[in-house]
């Protein structure tokens, strides 16, 4: 099932039947005379079929995955602009933030981040010993994260985060995350992975003054056009502020004077908000 799919529910803008009954099995005569003798003729009764979903599924967007909408029309004669209304609501989105300045954090690769005895647990992560300025959430998991000012340079790089381990060992949680093997593809084979450095991640214990960012995320749009065959063109982008919707019914593009085969195509993307 696809993740955009929209169940076609009442809440969905499905029609709510008006002052009508499901007149029984089709070519059912008997239910038919039934509901006409009712209700009358069935002319401006209104009714409709298909289920209401309480709990929709949930469903976790990457970067890099897009929706699109698009269509082809005949121009039968030459015009200079093609008009439309764009419409974009963006919901609140986790926003880049600067998690420490000047932090205390151990880089571990395989030395036991979590679990060091009796055998190490073999992750890959950072633990921020001062200087967090919040906790690591559950939230934070799959967002980039990207450590500057680290000894060893190869540390200065964005990483994945891929866990944040709570309640393990001792671990108290918040202070610590995995990280996604730098080598390795994302499992589950995603085009905006890898994103990481092509190096591994260096061990390094209580390394001082390193600046730690997490990045945010953005619904970003773009309108195309593609005259005839030809490829499409970007024409127009659109960034709406998180939590925020504007409808925007006057908007036009300058198609040149062109008649003939037109595309016009209108696209989201989830992208890295730095």
């Amino acid at each position: 099932m696809n993740p955009y799919w929209t169940h076609p529910a009442v809440r969905e803008g499905r029609i709510t039947p008006d002052n009508s009954i499901a007149p029984g099995p089709a070519g059912s005569a008997y239910y038919q005379a039934y509901y006409t003798s009712y209700y009358g003729t069935l002319d401006g009764k209104v009714f409709c079929l298909g289920a209401d979903h309480t709990k929709f599924p949930a469903r976790r967007a990457l970067l890099g995955d897009t929706i699109s909408v698009q269509q082809d029309f005949d121009v039968p004669a030459a015009q200079r602009l093609l008009r439309f209304a764009w419409h974009m609501r963006s919901p609140q989105m986790p926003a880049a933030a600067e998690l420490a300045t000047a932090a205390e954090v151990s880089f571990v690769n395989g030395a036991g981040l979590v679990v060091s005895s009796p055998v190490p647990d073999g992750c890959i992560g950072a633990q921020v010993h001062t200087g967090l300025l919040r906790t690591f959430t559950s939230a934070d998991v799959e967002r980039r994260i990207t450590f500057s000012g680290a000894a060893d340079p190869n540390n200065n790089a964005t990483f994945v985060i891929g866990g944040v381990p709570q309640d393990q060992a001792g671990d108290s949680g918040g202070d610590r995350i995995l990280l996604r093997n730098p080598l390795s593809k994302h499992p589950m084979g995603h085009p905006s992975y890898p994103a990481y450095p092509a190096h591994p991640l260096v061990p390094c214990a209580n390394d001082t003054g390193v600046a730690i960012r997490i990045h945010g995320l953005k619904w970003h749009g773009t309108a195309y056009i593609r005259e005839g065959a030809g490829p499409w063109v970007s024409r127009v982008e659109l960034q709406e502020r998180t939590g925020h919707t504007a409808y925007r019914a006057d908007l036009a593009l300058n198609v040149s004077q062109y008649a003939g085969t037109m595309g016009a195509k209108f696209e989201l993307e989830l992208q890295d908000a730095g």
